[in-house]
């Protein structure tokens, strides 16, 4: 099985100072890059980790070319032995040890090709596959530096290890990605406040189904936000959330007009459909931005009962690209809504990044400018699980929104557990908080993708999204790395989210992957 391995060389004192190549990428089993030293006499070691394990490397330049035409590509075989990677002008002769002495584990390994240019070394990544015991892995490294004359040096190599065989008792070795991924907030975990609190909310017995006093105490502290017209709802998750307040607000013959990238149609099975028996009307819009205009032309057919009968809009904020609505979009669009008597609803799973954005409260955001009704999302802002569904006035819907959310599944019966977290996150402004820190590390890895040749942001970034476009074939070496989402396969264009967890590092380190692994493909693009 082969298993990632990562390192950096320096020079020896008799060679110029190497340029900066960035910190290393997190990968293998923990992050450390180990340093060691490179030249060209024989014996010189190098050690890297291995897991916990130190194995030696051994480097060793030879000027005599090899024995025989052709050169053999080498090998390594169970003691440990390896053969070289041969080129006449400049010959490395590369050692590894690899597990190779352990009782029942039989391997060899052979580098099946390689090149080199230039004669000093600085760095070194070797990443690998794990072996499926069927197929040979392929396993890639490179060196990449600068030479003693000042050209660049560039290495690749190719290792190919067969399947071997192990004894029962040895553990197979798995290879771990880095910890901290781009691919969505709801991959982060919980925030440590928030799970106090459902901690200390586990204290004797209280009555189900909301009439707590923790559901009462979040209730009334969303209504100070709002007004006191606010009526709270609390649900288990963010399809049930939206799908619960539309179906109480519109009957089987009506339909919402949304913008077709939204989570509502895209992102939630037609779990709106299924329940509600009503019917979406998509727009393509721009910048992930319904507008009035997009609105109006879905207004056709009104009082024709051959035609469903628009009843609702349906936007997110922020946006599904990341974006976010500024307070006169929103306000245009409830004029329409009120012009055409819509009910307008908003899907707040980061309604959060949205206020730290805009600088707002959530009265001016949402109650001043026409929103009827909204989910509030906790989950991707540090909660366990819970959302809450908030009318921000009295509306017919509320007499029929208990009932839809009892058979909508979205009733918790020990409903004290989600109105703790919403109490611990409105406490302090804690919601705000890890909202703000995750657009921050959003514009910070927007800083650095900025300098990268080949990344190319196509959405303004206004939260904590950031949405990108790489080359199609960089996508499956970075995804090997780090989790994230493809967006638009045809367009390249890919998802990288922060959360409330996301720290410099982790943003510097992925930055610095997307950067090594780009340039790895500049650098065959130039070889080819």
């Amino acid at each position: 099985m082969c298993v990632v391995y990562a390192a950096a060389l320096r020079f020896p004192p008799s060679l110029p100072p190497v340029r900066s190549l960035g910190r290393l990428p997190e990968i293998a089993l923990h992050e450390r890059a180990v340093r060691g030293a490179f030249d060209r006499k024989p014996g010189v070691r190098h050690f890297f980790h291995r897991a916990r394990e130190a194995r030696p490397v051994f480097f060793r330049g030879n000027d005599s070319g090899c024995d025989r035409s052709p050169c053999p590509t080498g090998s390594m075989n169970e003691d440990g032995s390896v053969g070289g990677i041969h080129d006449r002008s400049n010959f490395l002769d590369v050692r590894l040890r690899d597990d190779v002495d352990r009782p029942g584990n039989r391997r060899v390994a052979d580098v099946a090709s390689g090149e080199c240019r230039g004669r000093g070394v600085a760095r070194f990544r070797i990443a690998a596959n794990v072996d499926d015991g069927v197929k040979s892995p392929r396993t890639e490294f490179g060196f990449r530096g600068l030479a003693a004359d000042g050209d660049a040096a560039d290495c690749r190599f190719v290792l190919h290890a067969p399947p071997f065989a192990r004894s029962a008792a040895r553990a197979p070795v798995v290879v771990a990605m880095a910890e901290r991924h781009f691919a969505s907030d709801n991959n982060a975990g919980v925030h440590p406040t928030l799970l106090a609190a459902i901690a200390e909310a586990n204290d004797g017995h209280v009555a189900g189904y909301g009439s707590d006093p923790h559901t009462e105490r979040a209730e009334a502290s969303v209504r100070a936000m709002l007004g006191e017209d606010a009526r709270v709802f609390f649900a288990f998750n963010g399809t049930g959330a939206n799908v619960v307040a539309l179906a109480a607000a519109l009957r089987p013959h009506q339909a919402v007009i949304t913008p077709a990238k939204s989570h509502l149609n895209v992102d939630e099975c037609g779990a709106y459909e299924r329940f509600a028996g009503s019917k979406l009307l998509t727009v393509a819009v721009h910048n992930g931005k319904l507008t009035p205009r997009d609105v109006e032309s879905c207004l056709h057919g009104i009082g024709d009962p051959h035609h469903v009968q628009p009843a609702a809009i349906s936007i997110s904020q922020s946006t599904e690209v990341g974006t976010v609505y500024g307070l006169e979009e929103l306000s245009a669009l409830g004029a329409v809504c009120k012009q055409h008597g819509l009910f307008f609803h908003l899907d707040g799973a980061r309604l959060a990044n949205a206020a730290v954005s805009l600088g707002v409260d959530l009265r001016a955001m949402l109650v001043a400018t026409g929103v009827d009704a909204f989910t509030f999302g906790a989950t991707k802002n540090g909660a366990l699980f819970g959302e809450a569904i908030v009318f921000t006035h009295d509306h017919p819907a509320l007499k029929i929104l208990p009932y839809t959310r009892k058979s909508g599944m979205q009733l918790a019966s020990k409903m004290r557990f989600v109105a703790a977290q919403f109490n611990a996150l409105l406490h302090d402004d804690l919601w705000l908080k890890n909202a703000a820190h995750a657009n921050d590390m959003a514009q910070i890895l927007a800083a650095r993708l900025r300098s990268i040749d080949g990344v190319r942001i196509v959405y303004p970034v206004e939260a904590n999204g950031i949405f990108a476009q790489i080359p199609a074939e960089s996508i499956a070496a970075l995804q090997r790395e780090r989790n994230f989402y493809v967006w638009d396969t045809d367009a390249s264009v890919v998802r990288w989210m922060t959360a409330f967890d996301t720290t410099v590092a982790d943003v510097n380190a992925f930055a610095d992957a997307i950067e090594r692994v780009l340039g790895a493909r500049t650098a065959n693009l130039i070889q080819r």
